[in-house]
């Protein structure tokens, strides 16, 4: 899907410990979002090595913050997104 002047979409799905079955899932079906111009970020309380390498392999964007403390609340989510920072106007919310 394609489509010219479409605003981009950062989709970040924040995870707190959850089993990575379940995060890996949820980061897989925002992978699946039919979208022409969007980006998946995951926001890992926990730090998962697991979750990293699994991120890694599908070009999720991975960030362990320490400042992510809240239950995976998106603490501090604009300085997650790609540079240029907030260059999307649409942000999208997923929680595992």
């Amino acid at each position: 899907m394609s489509r010219e002047g479409t605003p981009s979409v950062d989709v970040f799905v924040t995870s707190c410990k959850e089993p990575s079955a379940i995060v890996m899932k949820t980061l897989e079906a925002a992978l699946a979002i039919r979208y022409p111009e969007k980006r998946v970020h995951l926001l890992d309380v926990g730090g998962s090595p697991e979750l990293e390498r699994f991120c890694r392999a599908r070009e999720i964007r991975y960030l362990a913050r320490g400042d992510l403390r809240d239950e995976g609340r998106l603490i501090g989510a604009p300085q997650a997104q790609p540079e240029p920072a907030g260059a999307s106007p649409l942000p999208l919310s997923l929680s595992a």
